[in-house]
């Protein structure tokens, strides 16, 4: 699954709202306080279009969208406005990880061509599921010499876009290392699918977005 680069300001946003929410200001109110706040983060920050809302004890109290969701068409951004989530993906792959584990369908500490047979072993070592989610593989991050074109391909499969990164040497021998690497989390969603037997999208629609009522959680087509 592809993702997108999400800036942290966002989330300052909604915490320092939420602390308005929580009553450490009171001098026009808590709605108009945060209001202020984020579209003063948005502006600062160059954001065409952001959302924001709080919530107290499971229920939202306070939604609201900043800006714009389409500039050329000036279509206004609402609470319900559709945005990429980026590396948040992670954490959502993350529950299909512990589905699977929990169905006794993937071993966290079993090399990863178990799953994805076409990933070529290294010879700095045996990578494990286990090493991918925590960021020890040795598989690289982006880089700036990537291809320029590369966020705006669309892969059939998940398998097929790991072309783009599975012949690197790896950066450190698996395990001995922490870097980050989004690179090795395509990896984790082909074995996703490996182990589950069905598409990764399939899997992650009927595992972790229906389970969760996740109505509006879809796939980034870069088309």
């Amino acid at each position: 699954m592809p993702h997108s680069i999400t800036k942290p300001v966002g989330f300052t946003a909604i915490l320092i709202a939420a602390t308005l929410f929580l009553g450490l200001t009171a001098s026009a109110g808590p709605a108009e306080d945060a209001a202020a706040l984020v579209e003063k983060i948005r502006t600062e920050n160059g954001i065409p279009g952001m959302s924001a809302a709080v919530a107290i004890d499971g229920k939202i109290v306070w939604s609201q969208g900043f800006g714009s969701a389409n500039l050329e068409q000036n279509v206004p951004a609402t609470p319900q406005t559709v945005y990429r989530v980026g590396s948040i993906s992670k954490m959502l792959t993350t529950g299909a990880v512990a589905k699977l584990v929990e169905q006794g369908k993937l071993d966290l500490d079993a090399p990863i061509q178990k799953y994805v047979p076409t990933f070529p072993e290294k010879p700095e070592g045996a990578i494990t599921t286990r090493m991918l989610t925590a960021h020890l593989s040795g598989i690289s991050h982006y880089k700036p010499l990537d291809p320029p074109d590369w966020r705006r391909k669309h892969y059939d499969d998940v398998v097929d876009a790991l072309q783009e990164f599975q012949d690197r040497p790896l950066q450190h021998a698996p395990g001995s290392e922490y870097q980050y690497s989004s690179y090795a989390w395509n990896l984790v969603s082909a074995v996703v699918q490996g182990a589950a037997g069905v598409p990764f999208l399939e899997y992650m629609d009927a595992a972790v977005f229906k389970p969760l009522d996740m109505e509006n959680t879809q796939a980034d087509d870069p088309r």
